[in-house]
């Protein structure tokens, strides 16, 4: 008995010796805030006791969030046992941050420290010059969103809509009408937790359906081949009617106007969208004074519309847009959805311009809102390879040329013709640059997640990385071809 208590006595002995007694312990970390930038850059500086080293950057998790979000950021080692991180933060608001280091000597293992930010007075009073600059930059993109290529196929049949003083101010209330239907929406979303981001309506099969309906329905009406109280002659005794039908008009058209983003509008978009609901209906609302600004100065000057749209070629123009618009939308909407589908909205389609014909105007529209609500379920399989072998490109020192695009999004297209450009393709075949390209048609919450992550909730999105920056360095909205150019040079 004796010897085996000595046995376990030395057993026990040599597991207390040998056991790391030394292990590291979270206040044996240094981790200081370093410097927070303007646009919410938080830079941490980490230091480990001699011996002690990082295997990994360090993951960074927001305990405040309501859904937990994990930071990632640019990591890097400075001295044997010091390191730099970044992750973004929101200078006005508290956050607690939990740090998980994966740390190496004898043995690894895990350790987590807590970071506990606090906004300061002077943050709070950037952060009410910098929210007046977002609306400034939320005002001027919604005007240069007038004139932006994924607004230019139904731009011309809101002009037209502006035969007088009346429809004018119409116009202008259902462009407001549009923002704030469209902030309420985002601003629900949140609140559920659900990835939000600027134009993402188009991903929804149910608006999709019903704004090619409603450009079907605008098609006949342009080409004269229907005739019911929608009509563009209404009776003027039914005022009531017809300012509701100009309000609806104008809020449904700006939805399908504003898909794509402008320069500045992206900056102030995303901003806007990590705010609280005031501060993301007041941007908004700045995005949607732009966005009427024509309409009131057409309000203020006397613009002569009877004379202007009387032009029959005028005219013949803006119903050649509303069909172009209509086989664009349906375009996007067939390639989202299976082929059953195609075929009932096709039979619906065809069926109800028959009935239009027939006067069963009831019916038709009966039988076009049933095709809006059918729905016949199929596998969405996102392509989510992409980021892996973009990130694996990174890795291997390879300039890397990251686009995100959409079947609905035209600025997209209209950027996609600058890479094709003989300059650009000139300066990939030279630097051996790779290509990637990930559509985002059907919704990809991975992808969304990855342009949150670089500051954006939108598309158009093109980031380059090389190795000089491997953390990539994003692109305007619409990119010259000359920024292109520089940025391949900044990053190779």
């Amino acid at each position: 008995m004796k010897y085996f208590l000595h046995v376990f006595f030395v057993f026990v002995l040599t597991i207390f010796i040998n056991f790391p007694t030394n292990a590291l312990k979270s206040r044996d970390v240094l981790l200081k805030l370093e410097k927070l930038s303007s646009d919410g850059v938080a830079t941490f500086k980490i230091e480990l006791p001699k011996g002690w080293k990082l295997a990994k950057a360090p993951e960074i998790v927001s305990k405040s969030k309501s859904k937990e979000f994990k930071y990632q950021g640019n990591f890097k080692k400075i001295l044997e046992n010091k390191y730099e991180t970044h992750c973004k933060l929101n200078k006005n608001q508290k956050d607690v941050l939990k740090f998980d280091f994966f740390v190496c000597k004898n043995i690894c293992s895990v350790i987590s420290k807590d970071f506990i930010f606090i906004p300061n007075v002077s943050s709070q009073n950037t952060s009410v010059k910098f929210f007046i600059i977002m609306i400034l930059f939320g005002f001027l993109g919604g005007l240069l969103l007038n004139i932006m290529p994924c607004v230019l196929p139904v731009i011309l049949l809101k002009i037209r809509h502006m035969s007088s003083r009346k429809t004018v101010i119409n116009s202008i209330i259902g462009n407001y009408l549009s923002f704030t239907i469209l902030a309420l929406i985002l601003s629900v979303l949140k609140l559920s937790s659900e990835i939000v981001g600027w134009g993402l309506h188009f991903q929804n099969i149910y608006f999709l359906k019903f704004t090619v309906i409603f450009f079907f329905i605008l098609s006949l009406i342009s080409f004269g081949k229907l005739h019911f109280y929608w009509n563009v002659n209404l009776d003027k005794s039914k005022i009531a009617n017809k300012n509701i039908r100009d309000v609806t008009f104008s809020a449904i058209v700006t939805m399908v106007a504003i898909p794509c983003s402008a320069p500045l509008l992206g900056t102030a978009m995303t901003f806007a969208i990590q705010e609280s609901f005031i501060n993301l209906f007041s941007i908004f609302i700045a995005i949607a004074t732009g966005f009427s600004f024509p309409y009131f100065f057409a309000l203020f000057y006397k613009f002569p519309f009877e004379k202007i749209f009387q032009n029959p070629i005028l005219n013949r123009v803006i119903n050649w847009g509303v069909v172009i618009t209509f086989v664009w939308l349906s375009w996007v909407l067939f390639r989202s959805i299976s082929l059953i589908e195609i075929f009932v909205i096709c039979f619906a389609l065809l069926a109800a311009m028959l009935l239009f014909r027939k006067k069963y105007n009831s019916i038709a529209i009966l039988l076009l809102a049933s095709a809006i609500f059918i729905n016949i379920p199929q596998k969405n399989t996102p392509d989510f390879a992409q980021l892996e072998k973009v990130s694996k490109l990174v890795q291997q020192n390879n300039v890397v040329i990251l686009n995100i695009t959409a079947d609905w999004c035209l600025s997209c297209k209209y950027n996609k013709l600058k890479f094709e450009s003989n300059r650009v393709q000139t300066k990939i075949n030279e630097n051996n640059i790779k290509f990637v390209e990930i559509d985002i048609t059907k919704k990809n919450d991975k992808v969304m997640n990855f342009i949150r992550e670089h500051s954006r909730v939108g598309i158009p999105f093109t980031i380059i990385f090389g190795p000089q920056n491997k953390s990539g360095i994003v692109l305007s909205e619409i990119p010259t071809i000359s920024e292109i150019v520089k940025t391949i040079d900044l990053v190779k």
